[in-house]
This record gives C-alpha cells, sequence and structure tokens, in this order.
C-alpha cells in the first residue's frame, strides 16, 4: 500500500487548511449527514469495505498552497533525497577553479545548490529503527532551507 516516494503535510497545518478526518459510516449514515460534512463521508462495511485503519484525512478544497515549513518528502535512498532536496532548478552560483599543466589550463566547475525541500529517505528511517514523531521533528528542523551544497560540475580543458 506505500509507495517509494511521497510528499508529508503536517496534520495541524492541513487542520488550519480545513481538512478533518474521514467519516466512516454504514451506506445509509450517508443520508443522515448534512450536505456541509458529505465531502467527509466513506462507506464502512465490516469485512468487506473497511479502510478505517488508514485514518484518512480529507480536505473539501480543489487546490492548497503548500508551505515548505510544513511539508517534507520521502525518497527510497538517500542519494535520491539528495539530488532532489538539492536539485539543478536551485543552483544559485557557479565557482572555477583549475590550474596549468602542460601548457594548457585544466579546469573544474561546482554548482552550489540552496535546499529546495526538507526530506527523508527510507534508508534513514530504517537505520534511524523506532524513530519518534518528536525525534523526526528535530531531524527536519535541523534541515535549514538556506543550506546549501555542492556539486561537481565537471572538467574542462583550455
Amino acid at each position: 500500500m506505500y509507495a517509494q516516494y511521497g510528499i508529508a503535510i503536517k496534520k495541524d497545518f492541513l487542520f488550519n487548511l480545513g481538512a478533518r478526518p474521514v467519516i466512516y459510516g454504514a451506506k445509509d449514515d450517508e443520508k443522515e449527514i448534512g450536505d456541509r460534512l458529505k465531502w467527509r463521508f466513506e462507506e464502512y462495511e465490516p469485512n468487506v469495505k473497511d479502510f478505517s485503519w488508514l485514518r484518512e484525512w480529507r480536505i473539501n478544497k480543489k487546490e492548497i498552497q503548500l508551505d515548505k515549513d510544513y511539508c517534507f518528502l520521502i525518497t527510497k535512498t538517500k542519494l535520491e533525497l539528495e539530488s532532489i532536496l538539492f536539485n539543478d532548478s536551485q543552483i544559485i552560483d557557479v565557482e572555477f577553479d583549475g590550474c596549468v599543466s602542460d601548457g594548457q589550463f585544466w579546469g573544474s566547475a561546482t554548482g552550489i545548490y540552496e535546499r529546495a525541500f526538507k526530506g527523508i529517505s527510507f534508508e534513514d528511517l530504517n537505520e534511524l529503527k523506532n524513530l519518534k514523531k518528536s525525534e523526526l521533528e528535530v531531524l527536519l528542523k535541523s534541515q535549514n532551507l538556506d543550506d546549501i551544497s555542492e556539486k561537481g560540475l565537471g572538467g574542462f580543458v583550455i
């Protein structure tokens, strides 16, 4: 049921936007719920149709504006997480370096990237077995959106 990638959104943020827990009930119960709450209703039929274990939440809006401080990415590997957190669209500078050898200039370029998102990988979660919610909060708060990363962009000869 779980995918290898996801976007986690903090529940208090969603609640403030109007999200609420799903109301599970028998098909006949839906008639009893006013139109104002029907968007939250999900039929429950024991041993046949039971999604209550999902503890699903819904929001009655077509679009919401996500805030990077209240959302984080989940990836399969640390490498994938790093490539997404500091992606090419977030490049803020390029540094060049090099030396002269045998009468030629041998150079290299390094890209400086801003953090695009906060996140965690399943690899991290496996290493941090039994991670408590409070510990996850600390880990995510330590990821500053002003963080930068350097990636080699390759070498060149002039």
